[in-house]
């Protein structure tokens, strides 16, 4: 006996509804998760309403006006620069 994946769904739904976790009868067996899989609809609205974690210490990946500055400009102490 051949059954569709509307079937299998429904009666997978039905089996949940009355809190049977294990069905067996001539043809099939099968044993239900307590929760149901999560669909890939609920997974992909679930990655888009999390917001990403942004670190709030970390400004720029710039350097600052000063940074800058002291970066341009040559140690005094430094004998290679001639």
């Amino acid at each position: 006996m051949s059954f569709d994946a509307k079937a299998l769904k429904k009666l997978a739904d039905a089996c949940r509804k009355a809190g049977i976790t294990h069905f067996k009868n001539e043809h099939m067996e099968f044993t239900l998760s307590p929760e149901p899989p999560a669909s890939n609809y609920k997974k992909r609205k679930a990655s888009k309403e999390t917001e990403p974690v942004v670190d709030s210490a970390f400004k720029s990946d710039t350097l600052t006006e000063e940074a800058l500055l002291l970066w341009s400009v040559a140690d005094p102490n430094d004998e290679s620069v001639a």
